[in-house]
C-alpha cells in the first residue's frame, strides 16, 4: 500500500492524476461513463436474472 501512495505522490503520479481529472471534464468521456453506468443499472434491474 505504501508503494501506491509513494507512486501517487511522485511527480509522475501527480501528472497521471491531473490527466485523469482533465479527462473526466471531457464531455465525450462523461457520456461514455453515463452509458456504462446505465448498462450496469439495467443488468441489475432484470427480474429473475442474478446480477453479475
Amino acid at each position: 500500500m505504501d508503494k501506491i501512495i509513494e507512486k501517487a505522490n511522485s511527480e509522475e503520479g501527480q501528472k497521471a492524476i491531473q490527466m485523469g481529472k482533465e479527462k473526466l471534464q471531457d464531455p465525450a468521456t462523461q457520456e461514455k461513463l453515463k452509458g456504462l453506468l446505465s448498462k450496469e443499472k439495467k443488468k441489475k434491474e432484470i427480474p429473475g436474472v442474478p446480477a453479475q
